[in-house]
């Protein structure tokens, strides 16, 4: 992309990195590449043509338009939860690699030091959601968790162009520091249906305004203003 674009944009957090000796940050690192390469590969896609930014612990990838945005919502992902389960199978809790994956597709584009942009801003947020990392660490048999942008939740998932199930997806309100939206999480086997997040809040109800217009005296003793209703 030069300057003003718009594209699908996917943020990759690894669980518990800085609790991590030096030697286990240079193997969080390796084995971070590795996986999203495989995954990459598996699902079809072109992973080297992606603008990434790395960050130790994570990435934040933008996906050209000549990828197909179904696969990364899908395929990739489906392809990274395979590739971490075996990697961590037979490791102890504290050696296995866990991360959270969001997505958005909004405006981004390459700046002086990155990727600049509202897009960048939102799926920023989305992976740091704080219930999102609580939520791996109540099911430590969860190796990947994806909470996707109601944009792309309603355009890739929801209009049936991947092999999700929108069912399969929990509807949640994310505030996290200036932003505030609706998202949708996932996990395998639908283990998000088994956790709690913050309720989406309810619009207040609308209470009914009522005036009288009262012209002359009034006796009002015996009288009953407003909006009637059973008086037992």
């Amino acid at each position: 992309m030069t300057e003003y674009g718009r594209a699908l944009l996917v943020s990759s957090d690894t669980k518990g990195y800085g609790a991590g000796t030096d030697k286990r940050h240079e193997t969080i690192q390796e084995v971070f590449v590795r996986i999203h390469e495989e995954a990459a590969r598996a699902a079809g896609l072109n992973r080297e043509s992606w603008l990434r930014q790395p960050a130790g612990d994570g990435e934040l990838a933008c996906v050209p338009q000549t990828e197909r945005e179904p696969s990364v919502v899908d395929a990739y992902v489906r392809e990274l939860d395979r590739a971490l389960g075996a990697h961590n199978t037979g490791l102890d809790a504290d050696e296995r690699i866990r991360i959270r994956v969001a997505m958005h597709y909004g405006v981004a584009y390459p700046a002086s030091n990155g990727l600049a942009g509202q897009a960048v801003v939102e799926v920023s947020r989305l992976v740091d959601w704080k219930p999102l990392k609580k939520l791996l660490d109540k099911n430590q048999k969860l190796n990947l968790v994806l909470i996707l942008s109601d944009r792309v939740f309603t355009d890739v998932v929801s209009q049936g162009h991947t092999s999700y199930e929108p069912k399969e997806f929990v509807r949640v309100n994310v505030k996290e520091k200036e932003f505030s939206g609706v998202a949708w999480v996932w996990g395998p086997e639908g283990i998000a249906h088994d956790l709690t997040f913050p309720e989406t809040p309810r619009p207040p109800a609308q209470q009914a305004e009522v005036i009288n217009n009262l012209y002359g005296s009034v006796d009002a003793r015996r009288a009953t203003f407003g909006v009637g209703g059973d008086r037992r």
